[in-house]
């Protein structure tokens, strides 16, 4: 039938998504379409409805009718977060390790960048490099070896080293140590005029007070050293015997001693030797303990360093550092950090216990063995050396201790160095007297010393010779060093000069400003200092212009 639709029979497994077997009239078709965009629209303004519309803003600015007021508007408060205690969470443990392990990559990446933001921002601190400073005055030599200044005559010598020259004590003790043609010159009673000369007294490292020296009864001695005749006062190295030979404790044979038989001699010999070695130890211990008593001595003293006017506990020391080398690592103390390998190995040394008092007596087999020989030919030995009898020097010293002996032994050239190891100087003073930098100070060695202000930045103290040869090298010799400190002054007393000028002209002109001059007190100096204060604010200097100026008195 024609306009009739033809809908052909479906199965039931049939897909009904297919509608391309339907015919449908074209009135239909468009009333369906009409029904589904209806119902498309209705279903779009029913869901609208409850959705809040958006508003876009005008390109007229709006006009504030209250511009004037002082209202101000109450800020938002923000709703409080929820604490993790209080929420419920019914997540597994998978889940809420992932979510851990989430949160904390992101707070360690967002430190990361934090920190690697703080270092772009942050200027580096520029850190110091020693720098050492060598000799450029002395001549080159070349190929030359011999030394003219020895073959000058006594009375030119004379006028060069004599103690009416400028040099100092370490200058003559410097020439004994290098020189034995010096070393032999000056003798005990040069160095006591020395010493009386340039001022040298006795100290120690329990009080400060210095003791004077005993004037000597001829001080021409150290006018003419090389021109009075001397005697070779060298002494010979000292020896040291355990026993007399003369005095043995042990089995000896009766009668003479070209009588004795071969078998007696064999006995003699083996006690001999057991009784050598028994008193031998006996020496060997009281030798060390001789040396480990003064060593001791030597330690103590070593504890205090005199720092100006006051004697302060040494806390450490600080090895010189080498050219381009940055400072010592310090801890939180200020002290300098042992390398953890270096401290093992003193440890292990201190652990390592002493043999030495143990006396080793020599293996011998109880059987002998019998030499038989004829007794016309037997022939008893000489009698035994003194060199059998001493103690060698390896035998009482450590492994790694040296051997030290005087060969001129000379009590005023210790006492010399003694006041020359005794006189140090702080940083800061070293830098203003002496005119070296901090970069050439890191290549000398000092003392880390309690400081009264801070107990956590120890003071630097200095030998004050170190730092004098310090500036002689760095400023080209002694005379160089004297015109660069004559040539600052000049350059200070002009900037003085025209500051000077500068305050009286304001002065005149009535622009300038009167500043309060506070007094500068030793930390040990406050308890007797405190009533000599002046001003109205009780810190100010008896001579403060300030003060005057305000009419201020007492």
């Amino acid at each position: 039938m024609k306009g009739s639709t033809k809908v052909h029979a479906l199965d039931t497994d049939s897909d009904l998504t297919d509608l391309s077997d339907i015919d449908m009239k074209e009135d239909e078709q468009q009333s369906i379409k009409n029904d589904d965009t209806h119902s498309s629209e209705s279903r779009n303004g029913s869901n609208n409805e409850g959705r809040s519309i958006k508003r876009k803003a005008s390109s007229v600015p709006s006009v504030d009718s209250d511009a004037e007021s002082d209202y101000a508007a109450k800020p938002l408060k923000k709703k409080p977060k929820k604490k993790a205690s209080k929420r419920k969470t019914t997540k597994s443990k998978s889940t809420k390790s992932k979510g851990q392990s989430k949160t904390k990559n992101t707070k360690n990446r967002n430190a990361e960048d934090g920190d690697v933001d703080d270092q772009e921002e942050k200027p580096k601190k520029r850190v110091l490099l020693a720098k050492e400073v060598h000799w450029d005055d002395l001549p080159d030599w070349g190929d030359r070896t011999d030394c003219p200044l020895m073959k000058l005559p006594a009375d030119i010598l004379d006028m060069c080293f004599s103690t009416e020259t400028d040099l100092n004590v370490r200058d003559y003790v410097a020439l004994a140590g290098v020189s034995k043609y010096f070393r032999d010159r000056l003798t005990p009673k040069v160095f006591h005029c020395i010493c009386w000369t340039k001022n040298v007294r006795r100290t120690s490292y329990s009080y400060l007070r210095p003791e004077f020296i005993v004037k000597p009864e001829n001080l021409s001695i150290g006018k003419h050293i090389f021109s009075r005749g001397f005697k070779p006062w060298q002494i010979a190295k000292r020896t040291y015997k355990y026993c007399n030979r003369f005095l043995d404790n042990h089995y000896i044979p009766c009668g003479p001693r070209d009588q004795w038989s071969e078998a007696q001699y064999i006995v003699y010999k083996e006690e001999q030797d057991k009784w050598r070695q028994q008193v031998k130890q006996w020496k060997i211990k009281e030798l060390r303990s001789e040396m480990d008593r003064k060593q001791q001595e030597e330690r103590k003293e070593k504890t205090y360093a005199f720092l100006g006017n006051y004697r302060r506990t040494v806390l450490g020391a600080v090895a010189g550092r080498k050219d381009g080398e940055p400072p010592v690592q310090k801890d939180t103390r200020g002290l300098p950090i042992v390398n953890q390998k270096q401290a093992e190995e003193e440890n292990e040394k201190a652990e390592e216990p002493d043999h030495a008092d143990i006396a080793a007596h020599p293996k011998t087999s109880r059987k002998r063995k019998s030499i038989l020989t004829n007794k016309k030919r037997w022939t008893v030995p000489d009698t035994d050396t003194e060199a059998e009898y001493e103690v060698s020097p390896h035998e009482y010293l450590k492994p790694d201790e040296p051997f030290v002996f005087d060969h001129w032994p000379n009590e005023w050239r210790a006492l010399a160095v003694e006041w020359i190891h005794l006189k140090r100087i702080n940083k800061t003073a070293a830098m203003r007297v002496f005119k070296v930098s901090e970069a050439e100070l890191l290549c000398l060695s000092h003392l880390l010393v309690t400081n009264p202000m801070s107990s956590k930045n120890p003071q630097q103290a200095y030998l004050e010779v170190a730092v004098e040869a310090l500036a002689f090298r760095s400023h080209g010799g002694p005379q160089g060093h004297k015109a660069s400190l004559q040539a600052r002054a000049e350059r200070s007393a002009r900037m003085a000069q025209s500051r000077e000028e500068k305050t009286v002209q304001a002065k005149k002109d009535g622009t300038y400003v009167y500043k309060h001059r506070k007094m500068q007190i030793a930390p040990y100096d406050w308890h007797w200092k405190q009533y000599d204060i002046h001003g109205p604010n009780g810190n100010c200097d008896s001579e403060c212009e300030a003060c005057l100026h305000d009419g201020w008195s007492e």
